[in-house]
This record gives structure tokens, C-alpha cells and sequence, in this order.
């Protein structure tokens, strides 16, 4: 009891002390004097090193210029930098917990700690002596920091704008300051690649936003495997136990690491594949959106590496499980990871049975109403196509010809992530087909062209006549579109087809009533484009009618003078869309005529 009074006694007169040469370092004469003080923490740190850290917190916020150099001190002495450092560390972990009052964000001393612990590491980590010091727990600081920026990022008053904050413990200030700290830490190891990747990537600020903080963290954890592999192993131990912690932020901080390390086939050796499906499976049935997320983004990482056949098809099924979330970036995140699983196993031909299920379940996604799910899902159909086995391509190619309309729709929108995938894809297409339209698919993607249009309309028209009523169909089902783009599209398509299958006739007086309803619906819309659109593909629609009623040895007849009322009926002129890029005379002069 004794002694324990005594260690309360001298612990307390030492951080009077601490407390004295911290106070009035400023008023120090600089040389001789202030050295001398400085020397004094210096020696007392190497005994009393937690007490000399929390004296020196209390006046490290804000951090000034002759703080600043006590913590540099400090960083280089020989003895108890390493005990100061850990101290410091222990104070960092802490979660920061501020009130709003008038002159901006306040707190607790004890619980403004964990930022004045964030500043002090800033500029002890200016030393190479005290990066030599932490070596032995390296891991701890990194993931402290990081957490340390979720923590702040995460608070109710906090703004990306310093601006709006009116005092110098500005929330936002602290998080920049906590990320440049972070460079500091990968610069001081030797890792400057990993830096610069993600200053190049702009993925920097991304740590600071508190809607895509994790995002920036997956992308710092793929920096970390391909410039600083060695760290992970260290890492990966600092997390595992961090993955289901009473903090939120310490969770998910820890969750976005560890999904974002699964892309290096290191943490695949030093884990076992079925306990991290496993871990991952489990984060799938979470209710936070968030961390199902997290799950697909580790799915996505395991699929980039070598997997036995069993294990790729669950791995598939489990992906377009995600595809059925509310929330975009969830879908978003599914579709991409079944992108990297097809990416990365090309020539696995047992997976060729899965895409044609795959295709089927993708359907709905291509019309989805949020242009990020639509663009990613156009995308991943143009992957399913690449290297397909001889049995598969006949089944592929039917689900090309069931979307078909939908592409050349969605490749007229104004969306240019959209239309660039709408490109690709049907690039694809045209390969797995033989077709010869990609120049004409390529000049719609860029200009608003009816001519190019119409070649493609009257090469499906003649090339697939059976399937003529279900382009149509689909046509009739984009008319109620909400975006007026894809209404005009619609409308515009069907008087092309309509046009072209003369010579055929082969559409039912029940699809054409149907298009006379949608289209007569249209010529009301409120964008005067799709109404103009709407009536001159009516006039199409309605001759179409009078021509289809003949029967037996009429029907003959009219299909053998075919190519003599073409030659009367005038091909259907639309007026310029106002949604995309005005026609090129020049380009199709040059192609076409």
C-alpha cells in the first residue's frame, strides 16, 4: 500500500513537471534553455514515458511549432522513443467524442486524447529513429490510423468542407491530417509505390468521405498487396480478432481490409478457402447493407484466384444472390465480382453451363432503372460471351437474339457509361453471331443515325423472320419507359422494323393492334421528340394493318409485287433526336453511299 502511494506521488509530481515544461516552452529562450527542458522530458520519458505522453497531449492540440519539436525530441532519443511510441499508439485507439458548442467541436481533454495522439505521431514519424522503433508493431498503427479516420468520419457534425467549421479542432482537418500521417507511415517503410498508386488513382480523398471511406480502404489494401506484400501477413493477424468488435467502426474497418487483402494469394496460403467462404457467407446474411457488401467484394477477390470446380459454381451462385439487393452499390458490387470470376477463369469450360442461367438472371438488370446496374450488367453479358465452348454458343446465341432490342435501345441513351457497354457488348455479339453490322453498331453509338439503324433492323428483320413479333414486343414494353430517350428509341425501332418486314409479313394482327395502342399512347407524351417519333411510325404501323389482311392467294400475290410497293412506299424519316449527337453527313456519305 505503501509503495503503491509513493508511485501515486512521484507519478504526480512528474506530470506537474511534464505539464510546467510544456506550458512555458515557448517562453524558453531557444538554444541552451530550451534544449536543457527538452532533455528533461527526454529523461523522464525513459522511466515515466505514459505520463510524459498524456502531459505532452494536452498541448499538442493544436499542435505548434515547439510541441512539435518536443515530439521530434522525443521520436530521436536513443532510449524510450520506443515506450513513448507505444503509448502514444494506445491513446490513438481510443474513440474521439466531441459536443457542439459555439465556437465549433469540443470535448473531453481525456477524449480529445486520441486527436492530440494522431498529431504527436505525425511528427514523431518525421524521424527515422522512431520508424526503426515501431517496426515491432507496425500493424497496430496502421490499422489504428485508419480506424481513428472512420471514427471521425463517422461523426454526426462532421464535414469533407473545413470551411464550414469554425474552429481550429476542425473534424475534417483532423481526418487530412490522419491520412497524410498514413503516407507518412508507407513513405518512412520504403513503400512509395503504394503512395503514389493511390495519389495517381485519386483514391486518397476517398479515406476522407464519409460515404465511400471503405471504399478508399479496399483500394488501399489492394495498394498494400501489390507494393507492400510483406505487410500483410502482420496485418491480417492485427484484424482477424477485429473482425466482429463492439465498435462498428473498428468492424467494418477491419472487414474492408480483410476483403480487400483476399485478392493476395498470400492470405489464401495463410487461410484455409473454406473458413474465409465461410466468414464470407456469413457477412452475406448481415442486415447492414454495408457489410453485404464487403461480402461480395471478398467474393470477387476469391475469385481471382485458382479454385476447384465445385467451389467456382457456389461462388457463382452466391454472386447472383447479391444481385438481388436494394441497394445499387450492393448489386453493382455482385455483378463486378462475377465479372472478375469470368475474367480470371476463361478457359474453364465447365463453367459454361452456368452462363446461359446466368444470362437468364441478367435480364431484368439490363432495364434496371439505375443507370450504374444497368451499364454494369450490359457489360457482364458481353463477358459471358468470350471463348465459349461449341454446345454452349448455340444457347448463347439465343439469349443474344432475346436481348438484342433492349441493346440497340439502351445503346441510344444518354448515359455515356451505358452506351460505352452497350458498344462493347454488342461488338461482342456481332463476333459470337458473324454478322457484319459493326460498323453500323459503332456509328449509333456515336451519332444519332437513322440509316445505320435501318441496315440493322432490315438484317434482323430478314435473318431471324420467326422472331420478328418478339423484337416488337419489346419494343412495345420500352414505349412505357420513364425516360424519354428510350421511349423515342422504341418508337423509332418499331417503324423500322415495321418497314422492313414487308416482304415477310409475318407479324399477327394481335401485335400489330398492340402497337397501334402503345404507339397511339405516345403521341401524347409530353417530350415532343417521342411524339413526333410515335406518329411517323403509326403511318408504318397502320399500312402494315391493311397489308396483313389478305389471305391465301392475295397474301402470294401481294408477297410476290413485294419490291413494286417498295419501291412506292418511302422509307420513315424522323426528326433529329435531341438526346444525342447530331448526325455526321460526311461519315455515312463515306459509308454508305
Amino acid at each position: 500500500m505503501e509503495e503503491r502511494r509513493t508511485r501515486e506521488i512521484i507519478s504526480s509530481q512528474v506530470l506537474e513537471i511534464v505539464v510546467r515544461i510544456c506550458g512555458q516552452i515557448g517562453s524558453i529562450p531557444e538554444g541552451p534553455p530550451r534544449r536543457a527542458a527538452v532533455d528533461i522530458l527526454t529523461l523522464l520519458a525513459k522511466e515515466y514515458a505514459e505520463i510524459v505522453v498524456l502531459g505532452l497531449l494536452k498541448y499538442s492540440l493544436p499542435c505548434d511549432r515547439d510541441i512539435s519539436d518536443v515530439w521530434g525530441r522525443l521520436s530521436r532519443a536513443s532510449e524510450g522513443s520506443t515506450a513513448v511510441l507505444w503509448h502514444v499508439l494506445q491513446q490513438l485507439k481510443e474513440r474521439p467524442r466531441f459536443h457542439e458548442s459555439p465556437d465549433g467541436y469540443a470535448g473531453d481533454p481525456a477524449w480529445q486524447a486520441p486527436l492530440a495522439a494522431a498529431r504527436g505521431l505525425g511528427e514523431m514519424l518525421k524521424s527515422y529513429t522512431c520508424t526503426m522503433a515501431m517496426q515491432g508493431f507496425y500493424p497496430q498503427v496502421f490499422v489504428a490510423l485508419l480506424t481513428h479516420i472512420h471514427f471521425l468520419v463517422r461523426h454526426p457534425g462532421y464535414t469533407e468542407d473545413a470551411s464550414t467549421e469554425n474552429s481550429s479542432l476542425s473534424l475534417a482537418e483532423h481526418a487530412r491530417f490522419a491520412v497524410e500521417t498514413l503516407k507518412h507511415l508507407l513513405t518512412k517503410d520504403g513503400r512509395h509505390l503504394a503512395v503514389l498508386w493511390m495519389e495517381k488513382a485519386g483514391y486518397w480523398s476517398l479515406l476522407c468521405s464519409p460515404e465511400r471511406h471503405l471504399e478508399g480502404i479496399l483500394h488501399l489494401a489492394r495498394a498494400l498487396v501489390i507494393h507492400a506484400g510483406s505487410h500483410v501477413t502482420g496485418l491480417l493477424a492485427e484484424i482477424i480478432p477485429k473482425l466482429c468488435s463492439e465498435d462498428e467502426e473498428r468492424t467494418l474497418t477491419a472487414r474492408a481490409l480483410f476483403a480487400g487483402f483476399l485478392c493476395s494469394r498470400r492470405t489464401i496460403q495463410l487461410l484455409p478457402c473454406k473458413t474465409i467462404i465461410g466468414k464470407l457467407e456469413e457477412w452475406q446474411t448481415d442486415p447492414r447493407p454495408t457489410v453485404r457488401w464487403l461480402s461480395l467484394h471478398g467474393l470477387g477477390n476469391m475469385a481471382l484466384h485458382t479454385q476447384k470446380v465445385k467451389r467456382l459454381k457456389a461462388l457463382v451462385l452466391k454472386m447472383m444472390e447479391g444481385w438481388k439487393a436494394e441497394e445499387e452499390r450492393t448489386v453493382k458490387e455482385a455483378i463486378q465480382a462475377l465479372g472478375n470470376l469470368l475474367r480470371h477463369h476463361p478457359k474453364k469450360s465447365y463453367l459454361g453451363s452456368c452462363y446461359v442461367q446466368i444470362a437468364e438472371q441478367l435480364r431484368p438488370l439490363l432495364r434496371d432503372g439505375r443507370e450504374g446496374v444497368r451499364a454494369a450488367a450490359i457489360g457482364l453479358f458481353g463477358k459471358l460471351l468470350h471463348k465459349l465452348r461449341p454446345r454452349h454458343r448455340s444457347q448463347m446465341k439465343e439469349q443474344i437474339l432475346s436481348n438484342m432490342v433492349p441493346f440497340l435501345l439502351h445503346l441510344q441513351e444518354t448515359s455515356p457509361d451505358v452506351v460505352e457497354n452497350c458498344e462493347w457488348t454488342l461488338a461482342r455479339c456481332n463476333d459470337l453471331m458473324g454478322w457484319k453490322l459493326l460498323e453500323q453498331l459503332e456509328i449509333m453509338a456515336h451519332y444519332d443515325s437513322q440509316e445505320a439503324l435501318s441496315q440493322i433492323s432490315r438484317h434482323l428483320v430478314q435473318r431471324y423472320p420467326d422472331r420478328v413479333a418478339s423484337f416488337l414486343r419489346h419494343t412495345l414494353d420500352y414505349m412505357k419507359s420513364p425516360m424519354a430517350p428510350l421511349r423515342r428509341a422504341a418508337a423509332v425501332l418499331t417503324g423500322f422494323i415495321i418497314y422492313h418486314l414487308e416482304a415477310s409479313n409475318v407479324v399477327s394482327q394481335e401485335v400489330l393492334a398492340s402497337l397501334l395502342g402503345g404507339l397511339l399512347g405516345l403521341e401524347g407524351d409530353p417530350e415532343p421528340s417521342v411524339s413526333s417519333a410515335a406518329a411517323v411510325s403509326l403511318h408504318q404501323v397502320r399500312r402494315a394493318c391493311r397489308t396483313a389482311a389478305p389471305r391465301g392467294l392475295l397474301r402470294l400475290l401481294g408477297r410476290a409485287f413485294c419490291c413494286l410497293s417498295r419501291s412506292v412506299e418511302e422509307k420513315p424519316r424522323f426528326e433529329d433526336s435531341p438526346f444525342r449527337r447530331k448526325r455526321s453527313l460526311e461519315v455515312f456519305e463515306d459509308i454508305y453511299y
